[in-house]
């Protein structure tokens, strides 16, 4: 029985790792209400996406949040993954406070989490990445509705992040998501940025 307690531990720990590794991505909190306002344009989005981004919450409020949605999701798992998933979606969830978004033209999209990690891809296409680890990510970034969306898929789990402007496009919210196949409930949070003028 310990040895399957073991190899089940490790089994959760390989799939965190994989799922979580690189990418920025952050607890369902306050999700942002329904807009009033019109659609925007893709054109509209690019433009007012463009340029570099930084967290709204304190460190300590943000981290909560990331904390609250690891907690959510790793309460549903089998009591001898819980303490070993817990551990590594913390080390592999940063928190970014800053997130640089750039386009050139209609042909690539770029966005960097904290100058650390960057990805760069065409819109809508997929891409591989390396991960530290030797294995890889693949990406695809894309506009969808009024919204700009990133996919990440590795072997054994995948997370998406959803970019949404305030009406008045002075906020923007990042709601990130993970799923692993050991995860019953995905983890999820949401983190709020702002441009400095």
């Amino acid at each position: 029985m310990r040895s399957l307690a073991s190899r089940l531990c490790l089994l959760a720990a390989s799939i965190v790792v994989v799922a979580g590794l690189a990418i920025p991505h952050r607890a369902l909190t306050q999700d942002t209400p329904p807009s009033t306002a019109p659609a925007r344009t893709e054109a509209q989005m690019r433009q007012l996406l463009q340029g570099a981004w930084y967290l709204v919450q304190p460190e300590g409020t943000a981290r909560s949040r990331i904390d609250q949605g690891i907690e959510r999701a790793v309460g549903e798992m089998n009591y001898f993954l819980q303490s070993v998933a817990r551990d590594q979606m913390r080390a592999n969830t940063p928190l970014n406070r800053r997130i640089d978004i750039g386009f050139e033209g209609s042909s690539s999209i770029t966005v960097s989490f904290d100058q650390r990690f960057t990805y760069t891809t065409r819109p809508g296409e997929a891409q591989t990445f390396p991960l530290p680890d030797g294995s890889s990510i693949n990406v695809r970034q894309y506009f969808r509705d009024d919204h700009f969306e990133q996919y990440f898929e590795a072997t054994l789990g995948r997370r998406w992040s959803v970019y949404r402007l305030s009406d008045d496009g002075q906020t923007m919210t990042v709601g990130a998501t993970q799923q692993g196949p050991m995860m019953p409930v995905p983890m999820h949070f949401t983190l709020d940025y702002r441009q400095r003028t």
